[in-house]
């Protein structure tokens, strides 16, 4: 079942790359680099930090994937420089991606439900024009961007923003930590909707009230359910493990169970 759902990622903070390379190694598993803070990023892109981490990836021949900055930031934000700070952060983050070796960038709406019901018009009309420039800066450098549900209750907004904009370079992640502990909608649902813009997964679990990012099987996250609907839609997603280093090889083993169980024959 290796060949399905590939490549298979874990998540490691940039600044903790070169210290993971060698377990991820050992493991057999590629390497999702999140840049849970924009220094390396802007106001400056630190090419040379960059270019490191890009060369050191490839020695090892770690495959690769990106996750954009999103801690405190607001594309659609009411204050402009804030907004303006996301985007360029945002932006940044895709030529990262880039030079990384990474097919795509994963990122975070922004979205609060907290938000009043007659603000969310306007965040959306925000939102999407910000979203229309970052996928100009996608396309220019062949990157795909995955739209990632992190707070949202149900699928509504993201149907949304899929409903306003079409474009080759846009995708979805789903999170199933996310959709188990935010959304007051089944998980099944996201699959039902999304199945053909979903490029990515973030597979952890928890116990269906924090997102507290358990190894796959010690929580409430049914991924059986949720495994065997998107494959009958025909999508191949890739993975990140958004678990430790420590239930990495764990989460993969559960991860080959579940797609046995689907595939008993080896057929894929």
């Amino acid at each position: 079942m290796s060949s399905l759902l590939v490549p298979r990622c874990v998540y490691v903070d940039s600044r903790q790359v070169l210290e993971a390379i060698p377990r991820l190694v050992e493991l057999g598993l590629g390497i999702e680099v999140m840049f849970g803070s924009t220094d390396a990023l802007w106001p400056k892109i630190k090419w040379d930090v960059l270019l490191g981490l890009s060369d050191d990836l490839a020695d090892a021949h770690l495959p690769v994937s990106c996750h954009g900055p999103f801690n405190n930031l607001a594309l659609a934000g009411k204050d402009a420089h804030i907004a303006d700070y996301s985007y360029q952060s945002l932006s940044a983050g895709i030529e990262a991606a880039r030079v990384l070796g990474s097919p795509l960038m994963v990122f975070h709406t922004g979205f609060l439900p907290q938000y009043p019901p007659t603000a969310r018009g306007k965040w959306l009309d925000l939102f999407c024009d910000k979203l229309r420039g970052l996928l100009d800066v996608a396309a220019d450098n062949g990157i795909v961007l995955a739209m990632e549900n992190t707070y949202e209750h149900d699928t509504t907004l993201f149907e949304e923003v899929f409903a306003r904009i079409q474009h080759p370079y846009l995708g979805m992640c789903l999170d199933t930590g996310h959709a188990a502990c935010f959304a007051r909608v089944p998980a099944t649902d996201w699959i039902e909707k999304f199945s053909e813009q979903i490029v990515h997964l973030h597979l952890s679990d928890n116990d269906g009230l924090s997102d507290l990012h358990w190894g796959l099987g010690k929580g409430v996250v049914d991924l059986s359910a949720l495994i065997g609907p998107l494959l009958a839609r025909g999508s191949r997603p890739s993975v990140t493990f958004e678990v430790s280093l420590e239930d990495a090889r764990g989460s993969n083993d559960c991860l080959d169970r579940v797609l046995s169980s689907h595939f008993p024959t080896g057929h894929e």
